[in-house]
């Protein structure tokens, strides 16, 4: 019976995953496979707002993480001395345990997000923004879905992280294609629907 607890919940997860690779593939490819995808800013100035728009996105979540932890704190004597008290409560883990994810996904985000905008072209540029919507929707499904195990918030944590580690994948793609050239050599406009210069 465990084992096949075990399996059942695997599946679950698995399916979570599946479905946020699905999208996360769907959101990365607009750019390429949509003509009319609109281009971002193509200033600095219009850049480093852009920046600034995700990067307050993302860290909404992590100050409503750190907002829940510290409300629940106050109003529960035995854990309103937080870690220099003699134990915590479950709630009081599992909410730090939100916390924690949280840090660590919005950290990752934020630092992706700049290389992007400062390494990709303005075509593609809108992306992060996209992929803030994307961990938005992922902390919401992980929030509501934490309590009722791995199955409940797997997709929630996927959304939030696969957006994150696809535009990583693209940009170390970008990134090669300028090293090697490859914007040169490549007919991009045929083989992705790209205009060479956006390479480099």
């Amino acid at each position: 019976m465990k084992v096949d607890l075990t399996t059942q919940k695997q599946v679950g997860v698995a399916t979570g995953m599946a479905i946020a690779v699905a999208v996360t593939a769907a959101t990365l490819a607009l750019p390429f496979v949509w003509p009319g995808f609109p281009a971002g800013p193509d200033d600095q100035a219009g850049t480093m707002r852009l920046w600034a728009y995700v990067t307050t996105g993302v860290a909404f979540w992590l100050l409503v993480s750190v907002a829940r932890l510290a409300k629940h704190r106050f109003f529960t004597p035995e854990d309103i001395d937080g870690a220099a008290g003699p134990s915590e409560t479950a709630k009081a883990r599992m909410l730090q345990s939100m916390l924690q994810n949280t840090l660590e996904q919005s950290v990752l985000a934020i630092a992706v997000y700049g290389a992007w905008f400062a390494l990709t072209p303005a075509e593609t540029r809108l992306l992060p923004l996209l992929c803030m919507a994307l961990f938005s929707l992922g902390r919401i499904l992980f929030f509501l879905g934490y309590e009722r195990g791995a199955v409940a918030r797997s997709l929630g944590f996927a959304l939030t992280f696969y957006p994150t580690v696809g535009l990583f994948i693209l940009l170390l793609g970008f990134s090669t294609a300028r090293l090697i050239g490859a914007a040169h050599a490549i007919p991009l406009q045929t083989t992705f629907g790209l205009d060479p210069a956006m390479l480099g």
